[in-house]
């Protein structure tokens, strides 16, 4: 069976979960490629870039971060046949905006033999991983980070997506406003994600809107437990067994965003970091278990596969 893929390679999280499908997709003896053409057509794009291929059975997989869409986004999704949906969040907003076509909340499969458990590393490492983004609240974190420690108790690794050696020079000066002492910042695109997330104690998200999360739950494989809200994707696998969980309260978000999204106070989060620097240990079992039994891609391209034989019945 041969299944085309639908993506742009530019290295960012839509590529990765892309390769992931495919990868996984493989693993079931599905021969899945990247490509536009072929009897099934995963897209895996942004919403300005979707488009249905005609005589072909097209599914988008697809993730939003906030509580609204727009109408022309709402009628690309009604052209597809099927939509995969990366988390429950994500299959209720679609379903309140107007979204019609069938939709199966799919997950997104991760690799947990590369994502794997290692020692925990010496110290206390609090490890971000995102991109510097009004949606991601990097600067909460940081202001909750300088609140919180001080001394040398905690170490803050951010690694960062970030185009261009102006913009990144101006992230790292707001950086040393906020917290200047006890943070080291990547811009590394090559890094090895594994090892990276293996020399963290905690990974930490103050995100005010994920669709699913996908550091977070590559983190939680690797046995690093997740500070984060219970809201959005992470809803699906926050809880006091893989985790710090935030609490939250639903707000209107901010320009650009429209719709909803959760602000977290920056005394919850500095409440959080220093819960998981006393205890973090105690949950990176229950971190790496729940990623491996719920998102392992032995466990959701299965999934994939009865959805792709029924489209082709």
């Amino acid at each position: 069976m041969d299944i085309a893929v639908n993506f742009d390679k530019t290295p960012n999280s839509y590529s990765c979960v892309a390769e992931n499908v495919i990868a996984a997709l493989k693993g079931q003896n599905i021969n899945a490629y990247r490509s536009a053409v072929g009897k099934i057509v995963i897209h895996k794009m942004y919403p300005d870039l979707l488009k249905a291929v005609q005589g072909a059975k097209n599914v988008a997989m697809v993730s939003v971060e906030t509580t609204i869409l727009n109408r022309e986004h709402v009628s690309r999704l009604n052209g597809m046949d099927e939509i995969w949906a990366e988390s429950v969040f994500v299959k209720n907003v679609l379903i309140s905006n107007g979204v019609t076509c069938p939709i199966v909340c799919t997950g997104v499969p991760i690799d947990c033999g590369r994502f794997a458990p290692a020692a925990a590393p010496e110290g206390f490492v609090i490890g971000v991983v995102s991109t510097w983004d009004v949606r991601k609240n990097v600067q909460g974190l940081l202001s909750a980070f300088a609140g919180e420690f001080s001394g040398g108790e905690a170490t803050l690794f951010l690694q960062l997506d970030v185009n261009g050696s102006k913009a990144r020079n101006s992230v790292r000066e707001q950086i040393q406003k906020i917290a200047p002492v006890g943070v080291v910042c990547s811009f590394d695109r090559a890094v090895d994600m594994p090892a990276l997330y293996r020399g963290f104690s905690v990974l930490a998200s103050a995100s005010h809107a994920e669709g699913f999360g996908l550091a977070n739950v590559e983190a939680m494989a690797c046995g690093v437990p997740v500070i984060s809200v219970p809201w959005g994707g992470p809803e699906d696998y926050m809880n006091d067994s893989t985790g710090f969980v935030l609490p939250y309260a639903v707000v209107s978000a901010d320009a650009p965003y429209v719709g909803n999204w959760a602000s977290i106070a920056i005394p919850q989060i500095r409440k959080a970091l220093r819960a998981a620097k006393e205890s973090f240990p105690e949950r990176r079992r229950g971190a790496s278990a729940f990623a491996r039994e719920k998102y392992d891609y032995t466990v959701v391209a299965p999934i994939m596969v009865e959805r792709i034989r029924a489209l082709l019945a």
